[in-house]
């Protein structure tokens, strides 16, 4: 099984309606990711504290990035890429202006 991580950044502000209608959407495509018999792993990232970075040998606090913020992450395991493709392509979130990307992932060598 190779595994994977879905990074979530959203576009824009969603409508209460919206938000309803996206909640039940994903509620049943984890159903059917479940079926499958995939396990995910959510993560719903709250505001940014801070982004750094060094410069000049010290550590600098820089203003948010103009790109759209990261939202949350899905990590999951999967046969293949094939397979893992098909999970992304079906996740709602990409009909409420969710741009969604796909990565393998593996734990660092210690």
């Amino acid at each position: 099984m190779n595994r994977y991580m879905m990074l979530f950044r959203g576009t824009r502000a969603l409508t209460e309606s919206e938000l309803e209608q996206r909640a039940i959407a994903i509620q049943n495509w984890v159903a059917m990711v479940r079926q499958k018999g995939i396990n995910l792993d959510p993560r719903i990232l709250d505001q940014m504290v801070g982004t750094y970075s060094e410069k000049d040998g010290a550590v600098a606090s820089e203003a948010a990035s103009k790109d759209p913020a990261l939202a949350a992450v899905v990590s999951f395991e999967a046969a293949d890429d094939k397979t893992a493709e098909a999970i992304a392509e079906a996740h709602p979130s990409l009909h409420y202006g969710v741009i969604l990307e796909l990565r393998r992932w593996q734990s660092p060598a210690v």
